[in-house]
């Protein structure tokens, strides 16, 4: 009776845990939320996205447009480009001296002068126009001899007047070229020769012209190898030539003359216009060129 007893308790009890283990799930104190990721709620969906989709109009800050006021006409007149926008210095090469035709014998006297043509050359480049400063000049230095010997040794004041003495001379000149040339060979050109000489006794008012601190100033306009104007302080073209040994401002070309002479070579009709004037005046000329071997001069002072 005790085993049958005992029996039907633990089947009671096995029983009760069953049902109670049954009916656990619907209890009301026990229910189980569902994962975060399966649950069916509206309301908590679409925070995460909202919230994501905030944030970048959140880094950007707004800004505001501005007003901008109309800037007022400006009383100056707007200043024209430069016409000139290339400069250059340039060492003139031999293409700048033309020698269309020797003249003379080759690398004479008469071949080393540019009477008659237009020098500095430096027509324009194929852009079509070019302002260029054109540098160049020249010297040299002479030592020499001067001797004076009375024709006969008879006549008074033979040895005061028998003389014999080392002489030297040196003269150089730089040459300043500026030249703007443009389009159909036209150019304005204007030069200037600074001249320095070793012997700074000579005053520059010595006939012979050695003491002047300036050789050539003056302005040229006009098309190249065609015609052209000059005006100012420059050398006729030269008509008889008188070879080495004769150069201007040496003393060779002064000779033997006594004090107070005038050293200079003259030509009739010829030497007033054909050499550099001294004072308050200048040359106006205009060249024409027709053909190569064929050239004008039309030279005055004022």
């Amino acid at each position: 009776m005790t085993t049958t007893s005992f029996a039907k308790s633990v089947s009671t009890v096995l029983a009760t845990l069953i049902l109670s283990g049954w009916s656990a799930p619907v209890s009301a104190d026990d229910k189980v939320e569902p994962p975060k990721e399966q649950s069916a709620q509206p309301s908590t969906a679409p925070t995460t996205p909202a919230k994501a989709a905030s944030e970048p109009t959140s880094s950007v800050p707004t800004v505001e447009p501005v007003a901008v006021e109309p800037t007022p006409p400006s009383e100056e007149p707007t200043p024209d480009p430069a016409s000139i926008t290339e400069v250059g210095v340039q060492r003139l090469p031999g293409s700048a001296y033309p020698s269309p035709q020797t003249r003379g014998i080759p690398y004479g006297s008469l071949s080393l002068t540019f009477h008659g043509l237009q020098w500095p050359y430096m027509p324009a480049m194929p852009k079509g126009k070019r302002f260029v400063i054109g540098v160049s000049g020249w010297g040299w230095l002479d030592t020499s001899i001067e001797k004076f010997l009375p024709w006969s040794a008879q006549r008074p004041n033979f040895d005061l007047a028998n003389q014999k003495y080392w002489k030297e001379q040196s003269r150089f000149v730089l040459r300043v070229t500026p030249t703007y040339a443009f389009d159909n060979d036209w150019f304005i050109q204007g030069q200037a020769e600074f001249v320095a000489t070793g012997d700074q006794s000579i005053g520059r008012d010595d006939p012979t012209g050695a003491g002047a601190d300036t050789d050539d100033l003056f302005l040229r306009i006009g098309q190249w190898n065609k015609w052209d104007f000059m005006v100012g302080r420059y050398e006729g073209w030269e008509v008889f030539h008188l070879g080495m040994g004769l150069d201007q401002n040496t003393f060779e070309r002064a000779g033997a003359v006594a004090q107070g002479a005038d050293p200079q070579i003259s030509f009739y009709g010829l030497t007033d216009n054909q050499f550099r004037t001294a004072g308050a005046v200048g040359n106006m000329a205009f060249h024409y060129y027709p053909l190569r071997i064929l050239r004008f001069e039309l030279l005055g002072s004022a």
